[in-house]
């Protein structure tokens, strides 16, 4: 009779059998030091990358790599040095991931910094994606963004994720709240020649300090040259002013920001207090607090207008100079006043008074008819024909 085993045992039994030793990874090459470059087809050095300790995984063609270091080359010279705290090298180079306190650092007299946590180097694509709060400076300026694409071969990156620009005026960089901070949509900044465009909408404020309030503006879009400090915002422009009362409309204006100076070619308008001036060429010098209009100025406030050529007006001051076919129109009687050139105050109350030295001026009153006196008490006079009403007189100086 065949006798049956406990599946216990029976299973106790089964594995007792000998089995095929699995085969045991190969362990990962140890260097010491570990060198990588390629050229170019004319023998022009492209790229490099060294690590004092890495190890190496020849069935994945990956190593991983301590402290890694090296340059980027442009035209065969040194352009930019890369830096971080650890990184992996895939496939001998087709790709480098670094991560930690990643640098990248121009090596010439721009002194252009990038850093970022996390990047992704595809030197074959000529490119450096940067993540984890990605920061692109040079001088007092810095760029901020969530994450950004470096172009190695024409040293452009592209700003992705709510980026900003912040310039600090006379404080170091990150030193305090930055004299400029504008928000801006997807940009891109050139390392090489300082351009800057960004899609809107634009945001941005100037802070005065002092406790003053900040100024604001707004525009379409943006481009500008970080390298020679200013920004053309794109039609339509405003900058309001809460502190001077004051606010500019404008289409592509030009602002200067570290002279603190608008200017614009097209049609702008700008209004402090109860005063509005507009024109076409126009400058405006915020820190003399002076508005120029080179064509077509026009300067209205209530009861008054002028118009002129050109005209320089200090709204600080309230000194008005108007060259060129002025008319000072009045609303009281009517008045109008020309001249080849007109120079004046405005006061507070916003009136202007004007002089013209040296210049011949024609000065035009119409003077409402008077009423007439009621007649004294007498016999009737005979009926006369009836008079029509008398038109107002015109008085020339």
């Amino acid at each position: 009779m065949r006798r049956l085993l406990p599946w216990g045992l029976a299973l106790l039994l089964s594995g007792c059998i000998p089995q095929e030793p699995r085969p045991v990874p190969p362990k990962p090459f140890q260097f010491r030091r570990l060198d990588l470059s390629q050229n170019d087809a004319r023998g022009r050095r492209l790229w490099e990358l060294q690590s004092p300790r890495a190890q190496y995984s020849l069935d994945q063609r990956q190593a991983t790599v301590e402290g890694p270091r090296g340059r980027l080359f442009h035209q065969g010279a040194p352009a930019y040095a890369i830096s971080a705290r650890q990184g992996v090298v895939i496939k001998d180079g087709e790709q480098v991931q670094l991560n930690g306190d990643v640098s990248l650092r121009t090596l010439d007299g721009r002194q252009v910094l990038i850093r970022a946590q996390q990047a992704v180097w595809r030197p074959a694509a000529h490119t450096i994606d940067l993540t984890g709060e990605p920061v692109a400076e040079e001088g007092r300026q810095r760029l901020t963004a969530a994450s950004a694409r470096f172009h190695t071969a024409d040293e452009r990156l592209e700003l992705t994720g709510q980026p900003r620009l912040r310039i600090w005026d006379q404080a170091p960089l990150g030193r305090g709240p930055a004299s400029v901070d504008v928000a801006i949509q997807n940009g891109a900044w050139n390392t090489a020649n300082g351009q800057l465009t960004a899609a809107g909408p634009v945001n941005g404020l100037q802070r005065r300090g002092q406790g003053r309030p900040d100024r604001q503006l707004t525009a379409s879009a943006l481009e500008g040259n970080t390298r020679e400090d200013w920004l053309d915002l794109l039609a339509p422009v405003t900058m309001n002013d809460p502190g001077e009362q004051s606010s500019l409309k404008a289409e592509r204006s030009r602002w200067w920001y570290r002279q603190n100076r608008i200017t614009t070619e097209a049609p702008a308008q700008a209004t402090v207090r109860q005063l509005s001036i507009a024109g076409a060429d126009v400058e405006v010098r915020q820190n003399e607090r002076q508005i120029r209009v080179g064509r077509s100025c026009q300067l209205i406030q209530p009861k008054e207008s002028l118009r002129a050529d050109r005209c320089l007006w200090n709204w600080g001051t309230g000194a008005l100079q108007a060259d060129g076919s002025v008319e000072l129109r009045r609303s009281s009687m009517r008045q109008v006043t020309r001249a080849a050139t007109l120079q004046g105050t405005t006061d507070a109350r916003g009136q202007v008074t004007v002089a013209a030295p040296g210049q011949r001026v024609t000065t035009v009153i119409e003077v409402p008819p008077g009423r007439q006196r009621p007649p004294a008490a007498g016999p009737t006079p005979p009926a006369a024909t009836p008079t029509p009403p008398a038109s107002p007189r015109a008085i020339v100086f």
